[in-house]
């Protein structure tokens, strides 16, 4: 199947916004070096560019579910940098309105599974964090179209529960 529409559109770089929580189960060995992550994300975007002198519109809202490992090097009991790789199963939750093409039928999204690294440092209940998503394929459905999603993002938080042994 061939889509007489083939070109490349690129949205460019945009600041979007992210929600999510993530919990980290520290396991009872090595000192507490090596922990397992899981951070469930929502995330919204939205975007319209004109692409030879026709509006394209990429709009999606999904929620991800990516589940990892972080190793921890503390500098002391309140500071620590640490580095992380996670797995983001194609397992998702969305509502997506799709790749509009305007005189054209809209492509629907349905997003891939990819991976996340990420490293960053925490101090007391402070956390930043700057992740690399590889590419998450979004036009899987569709032979002739490809899409490159991947993205670097920085991550602030604040640990609002702590269980000290």
């Amino acid at each position: 199947m061939t889509i007489p529409d083939e070109k490349r559109y690129d949205f460019g770089n945009k600041v979007n916004w992210t929600a999510g929580a993530e919990l980290e189960y520290f396991l009872p060995f090595n000192r507490n070096t090596t922990s397992v992550i899981f951070a469930p994300t929502m995330e919204h975007y939205k975007n319209t560019k004109d692409f030879y002198n026709l509006p394209r519109t990429l709009d999606m809202v999904s929620v991800t579910f990516p589940i990892g490992l972080r190793y921890s090097f503390y500098l002391n009991n309140d500071m620590r940098f640490f580095f992380d790789a996670s797995f983001n199963p194609f397992f998702y939750i969305n509502s997506n309105k799709g790749f509009e093409i305007v005189g054209r039928t809209v492509l629907e999204i349905t997003e891939r599974a990819n991976f996340i690294l990420g490293g960053g440092f925490a101090y007391k209940n402070f956390q930043v964090e700057l992740k690399y998503h590889t590419n998450r394929e979004l036009l899987g459905n569709y032979s002739s179209w490809q899409s490159d999603n991947s993205r670097i993002a920085l991550s602030v938080s604040y640990k609002l529960f702590r269980q000290e042994k």
